[in-house]
C-alpha cells in the first residue's frame, strides 16, 4: 500500500526528500548532509552575486565516430557562448575513421584553442576523458558528452560552481525519442537519480581524487563511482537543474534509459 502510494507521488515532490535523507552519499555520514547544504547556499549566492574576474576553462570530451553530434551540438553551441576567448576545447578521439578530417573541420568551426589527440583503440569513456583532461592547460575543467549543447553561460557557470572544495554536477534534461528540444513533461525528464557524467571541477581536484576509474571499460558506471568518491573525499557538490543542458536522444543499451527510446 505504501509503495503504491509512493509511485503516485510526482518526482518533484519525492526527489528533495530522497536527496536529503536517502541519497547514496549519506553512507559517509551526516557530514555529507551539511556539505550538500553548503552547496545549496553557494548556488543561491553566486546566482545573486556571480563570480567576477572569470578564469578560462577547458571543455573535455571523449569521442569515437560521433562527428554529427560534435558538429551539430557542441560546435554549433560554442559559436553562441559568452566569453569564447576563455574556452579551450580538449578532445581525445578513440580512433574515429576520419579523425584527420574531423580535426580539420573542428578548426574550421571553432576559433578558440583546440587540443585534439587521436589513438586507435576501443572507446573507453573513463580513459578517454582522463586523457582529455591531461591535455587541458586551464585550472577549471568541464566534462561533457557530445550529445549536449554547451550552455551559453558555461564560463560563468563553471566559475560560479567550482571553488576550493566545490564541484558542479548539474542535473540534465533527457529528451525522449522524436521530441522537440523543449523542457516539458511530455518531451523528456530530468535525470535526478543519475546523469552524473557531466561535471566541472578544478584540475588539481580531479587529479587528487584519482580521476575517473579506468577499470570501467564499457559505457556507464564510472560517473557514479567518481561522484561517490567526491563525497567520500568531503567535496561540496552543487547539483541544480540546468535548463541549458539538454541531452539529445540516441539509442542506448543502458537499462536505466531504455524508456527514453519510447515515444511519450
Amino acid at each position: 500500500m505504501l509503495l503504491s502510494l509512493k509511485k503516485l507521488l510526482p518526482i518533484w515532490f519525492k526527489f528533495p526528500f530522497w536527496y536529503l535523507f536517502k541519497s547514496p552519499q549519506r553512507q559517509f555520514g551526516m557530514g555529507s548532509f551539511l556539505r550538500d547544504t553548503f552547496g545549496i547556499f553557494r548556488y543561491i549566492k553566486v546566482n545573486i552575486f556571480p563570480q567576477p574576474n572569470l578564469k578560462p576553462i577547458s571543455i573535455c570530451i571523449a569521442i569515437k565516430d560521433r562527428d554529427y553530434e560534435l558538429q551539430n551540438y557542441v560546435l554549433q553551441s560554442l559559436k553562441k557562448i559568452d566569453n569564447p576567448s576563455l574556452v579551450e576545447l580538449c578532445i581525445f578521439d578513440c580512433g574515429s575513421q576520419n579523425a584527420a578530417i574531423l580535426e580539420s573541420s573542428i578548426h574550421g568551426s571553432f576559433n578558440g584553442k583546440l587540443k585534439f589527440k587521436s589513438v586507435q583503440m576501443k572507446f573507453e569513456r573513463a580513459y578517454a576523458l582522463n586523457q582529455a583532461a591531461a591535455m587541458a592547460e586551464n585550472e577549471i575543467l568541464f566534462f561533457t558528452d557530445v550529445d549536449f549543447e554547451i550552455p551559453k553561460a558555461i564560463v560563468q557557470f563553471a566559475n560560479n560552481y567550482t571553488f576550493n572544495k566545490y564541484m558542479w554536477f548539474p542535473i540534465v534534461f533527457y529528451l525522449y525519442k522524436g521530441k522537440d528540444r523543449c523542457i516539458k513533461k511530455e518531451n523528456g525528464e530530468w535525470m535526478v537519480w543519475g546523469g552524473k557524467g557531466v561535471f566541472a571541477c578544478y584540475k588539481n581536484t580531479f587529479e587528487a581524487l584519482g580521476k575517473l576509474n579506468e577499470q570501467f571499460k564499457t559505457w556507464g558506471g564510472e560517473d557514479e563511482e567518481f561522484w561517490l568518491r567526491c563525497h567520500e573525499a568531503k567535496k561540496i557538490i552543487i547539483r541544480n537543474k540546468e535548463k541549458q543542458l539538454i541531452h539529445q536522444w540516441h539509442p542506448s543499451s543502458n537499462e536505466k534509459y531504455i524508456k527514453l527510446a519510447q515515444e511519450a
